[in-house]
């Protein structure tokens, strides 16, 4: 399965007398269309990851997106993810660990402020669903594997790879033309010029 990344702002820390931080956000949220992702906006149907979750995956949660800075585990009970009425609420309880404290820190004074969260179609055809009378074309995810999750810097910035093709796929047009438009868009978005 391809992998693709969502991210969405909203993470708080928590901490009530006598308890060691946690940190709450949403890594998706329902029924919200996405900034456009190149030449498509995206939707995350209510239910998207209940079959993931169901099975019961020993989900993580990093720092943008890398392992090597893990600050929580679903089998440590140190990672909770569930689905809501909202979307998919993550609570994570940090390590007392130089990642751990840093994340927390830079949480509390605003450096860091996003959830996002790393997914793959359980199958093209049945997890996604198209419409292109709309502009740009809507791409609705309705059934999704949830990989990981990761408190982020960037919420904002998509990364639309293997959307890109998927859209391209189910339009027959040229995927490296999408892809570069793409990228095109991500790069204005971070202000950076070729």
């Amino acid at each position: 399965m391809n992998r693709e990344r969502r991210s969405f702002k909203g993470l708080e820390v928590r901490q009530g007398p006598g308890t060691r931080p946690r940190l709450v956000g949403y890594a998706a949220l329902w029924d919200s269309r996405s900034l456009d992702l190149g030449g498509f906006v995206e939707i995350l149907r209510r239910g998207a990851f209940t079959r993931s979750l169901r099975e019961n995956p020993d989900l993580r949660a990093f720092v943008d997106h890398d392992p090597a800075m893990i600050i929580g585990r679903v089998a440590a009970d140190t990672l909770r993810v569930q689905e809501d009425s909202k979307g998919l609420r993550v609570e994570i309880f940090p390590p007392d660990t130089q990642v751990g404290r840093d994340v927390v820190e830079n949480v509390r004074v605003g450096n860091l402020d996003g959830m996002s969260f790393a997914f793959g179609l359980y199958d093209p055809k049945e997890g996604q669903r198209w419409n292109w009378k709309e502009t740009p074309p809507l791409r609705e995810i309705l059934e999704a594997r949830i990989y990981e999750t990761s408190v982020v810097a960037m919420p904002a910035y998509p990364d639309t790879t293997v959307a890109v093709r998927a859209m391209a796929e189910q339009r027959g047009r040229s995927v490296t033309a999408l892809r570069e438009r793409a990228e095109a868009r991500a790069a204005g978005w971070l202000g950076i010029r070729h």
